[in-house]
């Protein structure tokens, strides 16, 4: 348990002193890096990793997440460029060019993470690989969450506070950790005005 701790504490403190690095008072910088140290104590918690595991996982999964952020703008570009040529009723040639763009970057995007899942493997068994995509997901979902003012929910839930538990977490610390100023009760008052 000692082992865990360290491990949780060190990566989230790696992970501060990285987006400190010449980012002073920037609450989106700020809010990345809380968000990036959350993301990295939950997928450790949820995937069980050992000190070992984790010295040779974060380097790979940091070169994956690299790799997924650039695929990710570059189909965001195309995508643009698409809606833009679509909306200019450019010809049908010019569209059509651009729509292969778009969809050979969706599917560079989307072989990314299969590419992973086989190096992963020659360093953690293939059911903490598992947890990895599961606790990914359950992360994203818990964030989306958290955009709508709802608090966590499931199994494996991860409070606000900087606290792991398994059941409904209402009294989560919305505002200390999660999007900037976001008020958890500003999705219930603009229903009551409605």
């Amino acid at each position: 348990m000692k082992n865990y701790v360290r491990i949780v504490l060190s990566a989230i403190l790696f992970a501060f002193c990285l987006s400190a690095d010449g980012q002073n008072n920037n609450p989106a910088a700020d809010w990345m890096a809380r968000m990036r140290s959350e993301k990295i104590a939950f997928l450790t918690s949820e995937m069980g990793l050992t000190p070992e595991e984790a010295q040779v996982f974060w380097p790979l999964y940091n070169k994956a997440e690299a790799e997924e952020t650039a695929a990710f703008n570059e189909t965001r570009k195309c995508f643009s460029a698409l809606n833009e040529a679509v909306q200019q009723k450019k010809s049908q040639s010019e569209i059509s060019r651009l729509l292969h763009e778009y969809t050979s970057a969706m599917t560079k995007s989307q072989g990314i993470q299969a590419k992973y899942v086989s190096q992963y493997e020659k360093i953690l068994s293939a059911e903490k690989v598992a947890k990895l995509f599961l606790a990914e997901e359950r992360f994203r979902n818990n964030q989306i969450m958290r955009l709508q003012g709802g608090a966590f929910n499931g199994g494996g839930n991860f409070n606000g506070g900087g606290n792991f538990n398994g059941g409904n977490n209402r009294g989560g610390n919305i505002r200390g950790f999660g999007f900037p100023g976001r008020n958890p009760n500003q999705n219930q008052e603009k229903a009551d005005r409605l």
